[in-house]
This record gives C-alpha cells, sequence and structure tokens, in this order.
C-alpha cells in the first residue's frame, strides 16, 4: 500500500482499486502474480488473469444483442472500443468477414487480445491497437460502424460520444452496452455500488439517462 500522504497518478485513463495508488498497467498475464500484483490489477484485468475470456455485461447474450443492433454489412470497417480480450473481434471477423479494428486502453488486454487473433488466424481481418476511446487515433469518418462494451461508465462520456461520431462516416452507426440502473438509487447506494465494483473513475445511468446522452 502508499505511504500516507503519498500517492501515484494512475495509468493513463486505467481504472484502479480504490485503496490502491496505481494499477498494474501490464501485468504479464501469461505468468504467474505476486499477491501484491494481483491486488493492483482492475477489474477486468484481474477477470482476464483467472482466465475469463467473455468479460462484457450480459456474456455472449449481450454481444449478440449489440451486433443485433449494429446489424452490420458484409465487409465493412468496424472499430471495437475496449476490446478486452479479443473474443468479440475474433466473432465479428468471422461472421462478418469485416475489417476489424479492436482498441484498449490496457496494454495487457491488448497484448491477450493480440494472442487471441493470432491463435484463431484472423491477423488478415482484425487489427489490435492501444488507444483511448476520448482521443482516438483514427482520422475523421473512418468507420462504417463502431461498437463498445462496458466503456462509457468508465471515461469522460461526452469526450467519448463526440470522438466515436468523429471517427463513424456519414451514415455509419454506433452501439454500445453499459451497466444501468432499473431505477435512481439513493446516492449512498450509488457509492457503495462504484465502490464494491472496484473502478474509478465508474458511472453508469438509468436507460432513460443513457438516451439522453447519446
Amino acid at each position: 500500500p502508499p505511504q500516507p500522504g503519498h500517492t501515484h497518478p494512475p495509468h493513463r485513463f486505467e481504472t484502479q482499486q480504490p485503496k490502491l495508488g496505481a494499477c498494474v498497467t501490464d501485468p504479464g498475464l501469461s505468468r504467474g502474480l505476486s499477491a501484491s500484483e494481483i491486488l493492483a490489477l482492475n477489474t477486468y484485468d484481474f477477470m482476464a488473469h483467472l482466465g475469463k475470456s467473455v468479460i462484457n455485461p450480459g456474456g455472449l447474450k449481450g454481444r449478440d444483442q449489440v451486433l443485433a443492433a449494429l446489424n452490420p454489412r458484409h465487409g465493412a470497417r468496424i472499430l471495437e472500443i475496449g476490446c478486452g480480450t479479443g473474443h468479440a473481434a475474433c466473432y465479428i471477423a468471422r461472421r462478418y468477414h469485416g475489417e476489424v479494428t479492436a482498441v484498449d486502453v490496457s496494454p495487457a488486454m491488448v497484448k491477450v487480445a493480440a494472442g487471441q487473433v493470432h491463435a484463431e488466424n484472423l491477423q488478415d481481418q482484425v487489427q489490435c491497437e492501444l488507444a483511448d476511446v476520448t482521443r482516438l487515433p483514427f482520422p475523421d469518418e473512418s468507420f462504417d460502424y463502431v461498437i463498445s462494451q462496458a466503456v462509457l461508465m468508465f471515461v469522460d462520456k461526452q469526450r467519448a460520444l463526440v470522438e466515436i461520431q468523429r471517427v463513424l462516416r456519414p451514415g455509419g452507426r454506433f452501439a454500445g452496452l453499459e451497466f444501468s440502473w432499473k431505477r435512481e438509487p439513493p446516492e449512498t447506494v450509488r457509492q457503495t455500488t462504484y465502490q464494491i465494483c472496484g473502478c474509478r473513475p465508474l458511472e453508469f445511468h438509468s436507460a432513460r439517462g443513457w438516451g439522453r446522452m447519446l
């Protein structure tokens, strides 16, 4: 744990455990980790370290619901933001035969995703990159479709949505999956939930609130 009065800034846009001063940004998921390294992992890296490949809300059903809403045409250029372990990017490439760019802010996740792409021999269709949704390193109107799962609730939502709109071609489509309150909770319930989730920053809304923001 950090010394009293001494904190370290977290890795840029990485989520962190509330009681820790910094995240492990490249934990080396292929090797064994010490107890301190495991405690410093953010939630998604921790689940990937346990061997869980589908870590988005709703699992495979959630992924399929988002893709049904997106309804990408075959051969399209698709950007997946927050690719995690790469399972969705590979599935999209196989099913829709498109060109998929899969990005994540976590170097560890990009490494895992690239390994998954290689294992499925999809290097010609899927490219994995380190990128931040609030500053996407792509030209305007680069993609036909953008998909994200459990991303917006961790970032500056307005900046992220402006960037998503910027990289979409005219007539392009965005679909995302996020946690949502069934009804607005008291502030104490809200903050306790965020603390239990173990990630900062974290904020999500009701379905109506998400709709207004979009």
